[in-house]
C-alpha cells in the first residue's frame, strides 16, 4: 500500500505498449467484492488466497500488473513469477504510511498504518526481494521510476 503501483503501472504500461492490470480490479471483477470486504468478512487468509488467484489470472497475459502485496509471498505466485520481470517498488514503511494518510480515498484499516506497514515490511521484504528482478526506490519521482524500469527491462 502506498508504493505507487496504481500510479506507476499505467504510465509504464503506456510507455511499453502493454495493457495495465490492477490486482484489486481483477479481484473485484472476479468476486464482486473489494479486498477490504473480503478481509473484513473472511479474514486475511481468504483475502490473500483471493488476491493470489487474481494475480495468477493476470499473469496469463502479457501486461504490466500492479500485484496485491499479500499475494506475492504465496508460494504458487512466487513460482509463477519466476522468469517474469518483477519490479519491487520499495520504500520505508513510514513513508508509505504517510502517503496513505494524505490520500483522500484512504480508508482506515483498523490500526495505525505506520505499525501495520512496519510489520508487513518485516514479514514481506525478503519475499519481495526474492522474486524481484529489479528493486526501485518508490520515493523517487514517478517519471524517474518509470524511466528506471524501462531502462532495465526494455530490449
Amino acid at each position: 500500500m502506498g508504493s505507487g503501483k496504481s500510479t506507476v503501472g499505467p504510465r509504464l504500461a503506456g510507455r511499453l505498449g502493454l495493457p495495465f492490470a490492477d490486482n484489486d480490479a481483477i479481484l473485484l471483477r472476479r468476486s464482486g467484492r473489494t479486498a477490504r470486504d473480503i478481509e473484513q468478512s473472511e479474514g486475511f487468509d481468504a483475502l490473500h488466497r483471493a488476491e493470489a488467484d487474481a494475480l495468477l489470472e493476470a499473469l496469463r497475459t502479457p501486461a504490466v500488473i500492479a500485484a496485491a502485496a499479500g499475494a506475492v509471498p504465496e508460494p504458487e505466485v512466487a513460482r509463477a513469477l519466476r522468469g517474469a520481470e518483477v519490479v519491487y517498488l520499495r520504500a520505508d514503511p513510514d513513508v508509505l504510511a504517510g502517503r496513505l494518510l494524505q490520500d483522500d480515498g484512504y480508508r482506515p484499516i483498523g490500526r495505525d498504518p505506520h505499525e501495520l506497514l512496519r510489520e508487513q515490511f518485516r514479514q514481506r521484504d525478503d519475499a519481495y526481494r526474492a522474486v524481484a528482478s529489479l528493486v526501485v526506490d518508490a520515493t523517487a519521482p514517478v517519471d524517474d521510476i518509470v524511466e528506471r524500469i524501462i531502462s532495465a527491462v526494455a530490449p
